[in-house]
């Protein structure tokens, strides 16, 4: 009967609405309080190049790898490595470590070549005497001053080196001198304003001794196979003077390039003429002619050998020279006077 058949169509469509509303009620009601999901993010890591992270616990990596160090633009450059010590509770040691107990631990840090700055306080591996054995090198400062320490190999062998300074301005190590086999610590320091210095230690040929020398100044460059010296220079005034040296041969110590004093730029300035003074010049000619120079003309010393001559520049555009001659205090003197006699306006740091 197709009435029949529509009614029992229309009951079943009932009865499957009514349970469909009673299971989506039920459903609702077990949610209730839940925080919505969020999805993570899709990694932007190509494959192949993911970073293993540590777990909670401080065990190694999951993967067995660990992250690369990124290489920055300093560290690709000429300039020297750059080794700055980490800070500690205790700071930099106040005095030097007791000899019954030593001072270096395990590095972690691999062993250095090169040019390499320091900071007081940092301890680093560098193969010093070339032997393929790296030794482990300290510096810091102690109440007299600057101690040095150098752990030799892998012995027990310590080397030490004290001296006595206010502060510690730069330290190096290097190796400018290619054919003695041994590296050499350089380090500057000062007592004042006008006390530089200049210690030099390296390992002893075929000892673990270390032996030094110390020299007037402070390093204002390293070079390939030479140091560039800043000293403070009484010429007409004081003034930042630099000139080149390098290792000696056949013995520890200094020797002069060329013996020359530039004045560094940085410290230009003018200086008045008080009396009439007679000075030379250079000329394009075979001979130099001399000048009268008045009262009232301005000049800055270029160079000096700081044994018979300044070289100065006029305000005139001229380049001239002044011949000296040295006091008992090792000023510059013009015939028969210092310089505070010829000029209005020196300035002399004592």
């Amino acid at each position: 009967d197709p009435e029949t058949r529509m009614r029992n169509i229309i009951r079943h469509s009932l009865i499957v609405f009514i349970i469909t509303a009673l299971l989506n009620a039920a459903a609702l009601s077990g949610c209730a309080g839940r925080e919505p999901l969020i999805e993570e993010p899709k990694s932007s890591v190509l494959p192949g190049t993911e970073t293993a992270l540590p777990s909670e616990t401080g065990s190694a990596p999951v993967n067995g790898t660990t992250p690369l160090p990124t290489l920055s633009p300093a560290a690709a450059s000429d300039a020297p490595i750059r080794v700055t010590a980490a800070p500690s509770p205790s700071g930099i040691p106040s005095e030097p470590p007791s000899s019954s107990v030593s001072p270096f631990e395990t590095p972690s840090a691999p062993v250095l070549a090169g040019t390499v700055s320091l900071d007081p306080g940092c301890e680093v591996l560098y193969d010093l005497d070339l032997d393929g054995k790296p030794e482990t090198v300290l510096i810091g400062i102690s109440d007299p001053g600057l101690f040095v320490l150098v752990k030799v190999g892998s012995d027990s062998a310590e080397a030490a080196f004290e001296l006595q300074c206010g502060a510690v301005i730069s330290a190096y190590i290097c190796d400018t001198d290619a054919m003695d086999g041994r590296a050499e610590l350089v380090i500057s320091v000062e007592n004042g304003i006008r006390d530089h210095k200049i210690v030099f230690i390296r390992l002893n040929a075929g000892s673990d001794a270390l032996e030094s020398f110390v020299f007037e100044g402070s390093i204002a460059e390293i070079k390939a196979d030479s140091f560039i010296l800043l000293r403070l220079l009484d010429i007409m005034g004081t003034w930042d003077c630099l000139s080149e040296f390098r290792l000696s041969e056949g013995s520890f110590g200094l020797e002069a390039v060329d013996g020359i004093w530039t004045v560094s730029r940085t410290t230009e300035r003018w200086c008045t003429v008080f009396r009439r003074m007679l000075i030379g010049l250079y000329t394009s000619g075979a001979d130099n002619e001399t000048a009268v120079i008045e009262p009232g003309v301005r000049m800055y010393p270029v160079s000096t050998d700081m044994r018979g001559v300044i070289d100065v520049y006029l305000d005139t555009g001229a380049l001239g020279y002044i011949t000296i001659e040295l006091d008992g205090n090792g000023r510059p003197i013009y015939s028969g006077y210092g310089m505070d006699h010829w000029f209005s306006d020196l300035t002399f740091i004592e």
